[in-house]
């Protein structure tokens, strides 16, 4: 399993080998590298489906890929999709899983890019997460649990023909505010079901019902707090 997972490693050099005078312009480059993956992603959908294969296993590998460029001495290891304890016997695929240099699992990060119906589905979006955190945690007591979610500030309502019954727009602060009840909830248990919660706004455009384009990230201000969280985990030298 380790020598699998060294495979995945990927050594960055300085910053100013990568021609970043200042962090700050690197901090600039990350978030670009965030709307790149957003944009495959969506690119992905408009290709396949919501819930194509291809779609989600992209989404998760490329943000794997973007937390290991974040720091040249990262020394833990990433994988999409791995299968880890459950409990007595069951083995659950994580959708990105961090171990260390021993191979020893520490955090796991539940992904989701969600474009459309949120208002009908987001019962339902927490309730799978929860689900998926238990399954984490019932086998993994000390391990780190984050939610990442990407949800763009306008999106369509379809009906099930595919027309479009109305457009929702989301409040950004007032769901923060929902986002801090669902994760306050969820840290109630201990160990808690979740660590933190991170959501992601974006701008998106529709040109047509079956075509979305990302133009920006709406609201960053979570993706910076995930990137020091997950930089903050770093081993001590």
């Amino acid at each position: 399993m380790l020598s699998l997972l060294r495979n995945h490693t990927r050594t960055i050099p300085p910053l100013t080998k990568l021609g970043y005078a200042s962090l700050d312009q690197y901090d600039q480059h990350t978030n670009m590298d965030l709307l790149a993956i957003i944009r495959k992603t969506i690119q992905l959908t408009n290709e396949h489906s919501v819930r194509s294969n291809k779609r989600t296993d992209a989404f998760h590998h490329e943000i794997g890929k973007l937390v290991i460029s974040w720091n040249p001495s990262w020394t833990y290891t990433i994988e999409h999709a791995v299968p880890i304890p459950c409990g007595r016997s069951k083995k659950y695929k994580a959708d990105i899983a961090f171990f260390d240099p021993t191979a020893k699992l520490v955090a796991v990060v539940l992904a989701k890019c969600s474009m459309n119906n949120i208002s009908q589905n987001e019962a339902n979006l927490d309730n799978v997460k929860i689900g998926e955190c238990v399954k984490v945690r019932s086998g993994n007591p000390e391990v780190k649990i984050y939610c990442l979610d990407i949800i763009p500030v306008r999106r369509p309502y379809y009906f099930k023909d595919g027309s479009i019954k109305h457009w929702e727009t989301t409040d950004i602060e007032k769901d923060r505010e929902s986002s801090k009840g669902w994760l306050t909830m969820m840290q109630a248990v201990k160990p808690p079901l979740v660590d933190d919660k991170f959501v992601i706004y974006t701008n998106n455009e529709y040109p047509t019902p079956d075509t979305v384009v990302c133009t920006s990230i709406a609201d960053s201000a979570d993706f910076d707090r995930f990137r020091n969280t997950i930089l903050a985990m770093r081993p001590t030298p």
